[in-house]
C-alpha cells in the first residue's frame, strides 16, 4: 500500500520514512500475491509453508535455493529464493517511487519458527544479508527486524534495527552483546517497541548509556496513536 502523500508530509516536517516490506512471508491480500501463487504452482507447492501463527492469511516462504519454479513475470526458471528476491526488488521500486528513505524487512527469522519448511540458520543469515544488499542497491537504508539470534552476524549488513519486545523477553543482549552493541559500538539506531510492559519497566534500561535505544510503548493494534516514548 503506497501513501505518497504521507511520505511527502513527513518529509516536509524533516522526518525520514521507513517503508515496510514483508520479506519472509506472503500475504494473500497483497497485489502481487497471484505471482507467488503462480510460482508455487509451477514448483509443485514448494514455495508456501504453514500459515504464520495468528495470521491465517499469511504464509511462510521457502527461502532455500534447492527448489526451483517458473517466474511468471519472465518465464524463466529460478530458485525459490531468487524468485522472492525478484519480487522484493519490484516492491522496492514501488517504495522508491513513493519516496521512502529506508526499508524494514519483516519475518526474516523463519529458521526459528514452525514454518513447515526446512530452513537452516545459515540459509536465513544468507537470505537476510541478500535483502539488505538489495535495499542498498536500490538506494535505501536497511533495517533488521527482530532475528536477535543473528544480530551480531548481520550487523555489518544493516543500518539500523527494529525490535519488538526484547525487554519483555529479556533478550536485548542475546546473544551477547546483541542489539545493545548496535548504538554504542557501531552507531546504529535500535527502534524498540514494547506492548505489555509499563514504561517504568523498560524505559530506564532503554535510555541507559549501555543501550541507548529509541524505545516506545504501543498497543498491539499498531495504530499510529496513542504511543508513549521513553524520551
Amino acid at each position: 500500500v503506497l501513501n505518497t502523500a504521507a511520505v511527502n508530509a513527513l518529509h516536509a516536517q524533516g522526518d525520514k520514512v521507513i517503508g515496510y516490506l514483508d520479506a519472509g512471508t506472503a500475504e494473500n491480500w497483497r497485489p502481487d500475491y497471484p505471482q507467488y501463487q503462480s510460482f508455487n504452482a509451477s514448483c509443485g507447492g514448494c514455495l508456501f509453508g504453514k500459515p504464520v501463527g495468528g495470521f491465517r492469511d499469511e504464509f511462510w516462504l521457502n527461502i532455500n535455493t534447492d527448489v526451483s519454479g517458473t517466474n511468471p513475470n519472465t518465464g524463466q526458471t529460478e530458485t525459490a529464493q531468487q524468485f522472492i528476491l525478484d519480487e522484493l526488488a519490484a516492491r522496492l521500486a514501488r517504495a522508491r517511487s513513493a519516496g521512502a528513505d529506508a526499508i524494514e524487512f519483516d519475518n526474516v527469522d523463519a529458521y526459528q519458527n514452525k514454518t513447515g519448511l526446512t530452513i537452516t540458520a545459515a540459509t536465513q543469515e544468507q537470505f537476510d544479508a541478500a535483502i539488505a544488499n538489495l535495499a542498498h542497491a536500490a538506494g535505501f537504508a536497511a533495517g533488521l527486524k527482530n532475528d536477535l539470534g543473528q544480530a551480531n552476524e548481520l550487523q555489518p549488513y544493516f543500518d539500523f534495527a527494529v525490535n519488538e519486545q526484547c525487554w519483555q523477553y529479556k533478550e536485548c543482549n542475546y546473544p551477547p552483546p546483541g542489539l545493545q552493541a548496535w548504538p554504542s559500538t557501531y552507531g546504529k539506531a535500535v527502534f524498540n517497541v514494547e506492548y505489555k510492559l509499563a514504561t517504568s519497566k523498560f524505559c530506564p534500561q532503554a535510555n541507559s548509556p549501555s543501550s541507548n535505544f529509541n524505545a516506545i510503548l504501543k498497543a498491539y493494534n499498531l495504530s499510529d496513536a496513542p504511543y508513549t516514548p521513553c524520551r
